[in-house]
């Protein structure tokens, strides 16, 4: 059973930021027509993008996840290392340098000329973990992931209970979908569209292929997630997403933003009386994998649990931060966040 909220003094509860992001609303933008091209500007911009761009773009990387399928686990691993390597720190120089900047304010301890050396690997296991999507199968098959923690979806499943599941992007966090599809729990879970429309085909092609359905972000999907969420599905959250480069989870010390996902997912388990479990993934040399599943951070099965107050939903977001900070401090570079991770002019964020 979940802990009791713990309600913040008065000076913690003003030090909060309630101050929402605007209101994100996702829809697929029309093709852009032959009369974009001939206006010139923007709208020629975006048609080249569109028709020339992105398909060169997604072209690669659907030959990359084709080639890759047909090749050995750690041959693809390996090849997605090198790639992620050379394309961060020669073409992704911008996120190469945020990812710098939260490295020198969060692990200050690590030596200036290793930084470039570090940020090698990270960038080495976001290649990774992008070339490892076309064998997701062959890993779990091969029995390179250990998964901990199943005891808490079946204790849900058998209750019958509506939860949610919250998790960090360390690892390989795509795994987390195929060990629950192979657990027998139905799992949808909403995400951030990327912009290339055939990378978006790819991964949703990926995903669905490992039993997830996927539920694109905003307002109009928090009713199919309350219905599928009654209807005994797993409805599963990031909680360090990020927008324009800045990621609004956890906290690391910065204060409580109760305008994200933290908070979004206490008020839709508040709403359909769910728990709330935490789930990461971690990687271990030779493409090995664990994937954790714990008790759960919040259960509001109780039909005369209190409205949701501010003060509860600060209290709720510092103890998700809580849970998963550790696991983030422990694997920083395991962690694809750091290079849209962003500091505010005045915040200081710090490693618990």
């Amino acid at each position: 059973m979940a802990r009791s909220m713990r309600v913040l003094p008065t000076e913690d509860r003003q030090a909060a930021r309630s101050d929402r992001r605007p209101v994100y609303r996702w829809q697929p933008k029309p093709a852009p027509t032959w009369a974009d091209l001939c206006a010139g500007g923007k709208r020629a911009r975006r048609w080249r993008r569109y028709w020339i761009t992105d398909v060169l773009d997604g072209v690669g990387d659907l030959a990359f996840a084709t080639a890759f399928r047909f090749g050995p686990v750690e041959g693809c691993s390996d090849l997605g290392a090198h790639f992620g390597r050379r394309a961060g720190l020669k073409v992704h120089i911008s996120g190469t340098q945020v990812a710098r900047v939260a490295l020198r304010q969060l692990a200050p301890r690590i030596l200036q000329d290793a930084e470039d050396v570090w940020l090698a690997g990270m960038w080495a296991n976001i290649g990774r973990t992008f070339a490892e999507a076309a064998v997701l199968g062959p890993i779990h098959k091969q029995g390179r992931v250990q998964v901990d923690g199943l005891e808490h979806l079946h204790a849900v499943r058998r209750a019958g209970r509506p939860a949610l599941l919250v998790f960090v992007h360390t690892g390989n966090w795509e795994l987390l979908h195929g060990a629950i599809a192979r657990a027998g729990l139905p799992l949808a879970y909403t995400y951030q569209p990327p912009p290339n429309r055939v990378r978006h085909w790819l991964i949703k092609g990926i995903r669905a292929g490992q039993g997830a359905e996927a539920l694109p972000p905003g307002l109009p999907t928090l009713r199919p997630v309350l219905r599928r969420l009654r209807d005994g599905c797993l409805i599963g959250f990031a909680i360090d997403e990020a927008l324009d480069d800045y990621c609004y989870g956890p906290s690391f010390g910065r204060p409580a933003f109760t305008g994200g996902n933290m908070a979004l997912v206490q008020r839709l388990a508040h709403a359909a009386r769910a728990q709330v479990i935490p789930a990461y993934c971690l990687r271990h040399p030779g493409v090995r994998f664990t994937v954790r599943f714990d008790r759960p951070l919040f259960d509001f099965a109780d039909a005369q649990t209190a409205p949701l107050t501010q003060a509860a939903l600060v209290a709720g977001v510092a103890r998700i931060s809580a849970y998963f900070e550790p696991v983030i401090a422990n694997h920083l570079q395991q962690w694809y966040m750091l290079h849209q991770f962003g500091i505010r002019p005045g915040e200081q964020p710090r490693l618990p």
